[in-house]
């Protein structure tokens, strides 16, 4: 998967973390159209094989997460937050 995302123009952050058993993916996008890009290459590439070894228990999604974006993820039930304050370098 990360070779795959790393071919994404749009993907700045595709990290995998784990503590113990509990797996922690972190992503970042340049635009909603580039998540997007990566969600639909997620589906169609590892969706089956991810989902049939691990099972997501949360999920979080930070900043303007248009619509589009929302109902591609929406079935996995996700947190959204809005960004209040801050800087990106």
């Amino acid at each position: 998967m990360v070779a795959s995302t790393k071919e994404e123009k749009g993907a700045k952050i595709y990290e995998i973390y784990r503590n113990g058993n509990t797996v922690y993916f972190l992503d970042r996008y340049d635009s909603n159209e580039d998540a997007a890009i990566h969600l639909e290459n997620f589906s169609n590439k590892f969706a089956e094989r991810f989902l049939a070894i691990l099972t997501p228990t949360s999920l979080k999604v930070f900043g303007p997460a248009n619509e589009g974006v929302r109902e591609s993820l929406a079935g996995l039930g996700p947190d959204h937050f809005d960004q209040v304050n801050g800087f990106e370098r």
